[in-house]
């Protein structure tokens, strides 16, 4: 018994301590998952959407520029619904129609996407 409580007050404390901010999300998952050759970079921009660097990213993503704060999140953000974002939709969908669209990212990765998108989707 005793055991079992050592365990689940340390798996407790392994809760994912990345931060949501726009330059983790970009960093750490846009540029290694998105921005290919084939598929958004400054070469390719493939629907139109250029993530080839942050500012370009989170214009592209949504629908405003980071030092615009006056205009509202849209685009394919939604802060006040993530899991219906159209981004969100793209990344849970497999095959050729999900993004991307050699293999998913894992769960966790659209979690702290979503985490970003409810934290009000800044440009931080």
């Amino acid at each position: 018994m005793k055991r079992a409580l050592v365990i689940a007050m340390l798996a407790a404390a392994c809760v994912d301590e990345a931060p949501v901010q726009f330059s983790y999300v970009y960093n750490s998952i846009i540029v290694t998952s998105c921005t290919t050759s084939a598929c958004h970079s400054s070469l390719s921009r493939a629907g139109a959407v250029d993530l080839h660097d942050e500012a370009s990213a989170y214009r592209s993503l949504t629908g405003r520029a980071c030092d615009d704060l006056a205009a509202p999140i849209g685009g394919y953000v939604d802060d006040a619904d993530p899991p219906n974002s159209i981004l969100s939709g793209l990344l849970r969908r497999s095959g050729p129609t999900g993004m991307p669209p050699n293999g998913r990212l894992a769960d966790s990765e659209i979690e702290r996407i979503e985490a970003w998108m409810r934290s009000g989707a800044a440009c931080d």
